[in-house]
């Protein structure tokens, strides 16, 4: 037999099993299959319309429509981006990766209103946020003023993992805002424990121990810290 015809009997051979494989093949593998082609061609742009369009078939896949979100957010498009995050939050609603991204993606395009939103969507689920969204949840909290608020979620970050001195420190601060002196000089010296040698640390609770001696929360009040606040 000629070489061109097994030439001709290996090609069709390859393409029987290529149509195979697409014919048993999940479309939306396909569909990865694709992004992942025209990320590796330098055709993002082209493919990012197209990704937002089949995220909301993908939602069974909580972490590829982050995966794929994070690599569209990184090469500039918030739009695709967004869409993968939205399918992942959709996906499950007790899962705290989606709406965790999509809040992250509006933090940093200063979307704070849509952050928001997000946060308040995981409360109505009742979603167990990670540490890192409890951190997001408590900043958004406090450039609101819900000082009592950010103290449950700093709180519940510290019971989640080992409470470090800036999550104390922060705690003192969020008592120190509301007044409440005692709870503020308690967190100061916990956090004093684990890094005994910050002088911002120590001044912050001199500070607090003198207002509280003093009771005197109209000078506490005066303060640059707390007047601005």
């Amino acid at each position: 037999m000629s070489q061109e015809r097994w030439f001709l009997i290996g090609a069709a051979a390859l393409a029987a099993g290529a149509c195979f494989a697409f014919r048993w093949t999940h479309p939306i593998d396909v569909a990865i299959t694709e992004i992942k082609w025209s990320l590796l061609i330098g055709h993002g742009d082209q493919i990012a319309d197209h990704a937002a369009r089949i995220a909301g078939r993908i939602q069974y896949r909580t972490s590829a429509c982050v995966h794929y979100g994070w690599i569209f957010a990184k090469r500039g498009r918030a739009d695709a981006a967004e869409a993968f995050f939205r399918a992942a939050e959709d996906a499950d609603a007790f899962d705290p990766v989606g709406p965790e991204a999509l809040a992250g993606l509006y933090f940093s395009q200063h979307r704070l209103d849509d952050v928001r939103r997000v946060f308040a969507r995981t409360s109505a689920r009742g979603t167990i946020l990670t540490p890192e969204g409890l951190r997001m949840q408590a900043s958004i909290q406090i450039v609101d003023g819900q000082y009592a608020q950010a103290s449950e979620t700093l709180a519940r970050l510290a019971a989640q993992e080992m409470p470090t001195a800036e999550i104390l420190a922060k705690l003192g601060d969020l008592a120190t805002w509301q007044k409440k002196f005692p709870a503020a000089i308690a967190y100061y010296r916990q956090a004093r424990k684990l890094t005994p040698d910050d002088l911002e640390l120590r001044i912050r609770l001199t500070r607090a121990l003198a207002w509280a001696a003093l009771g005197d929360a109209r000078a506490a009040m005066q303060h640059p810290e707390i007047a601005a606040r």
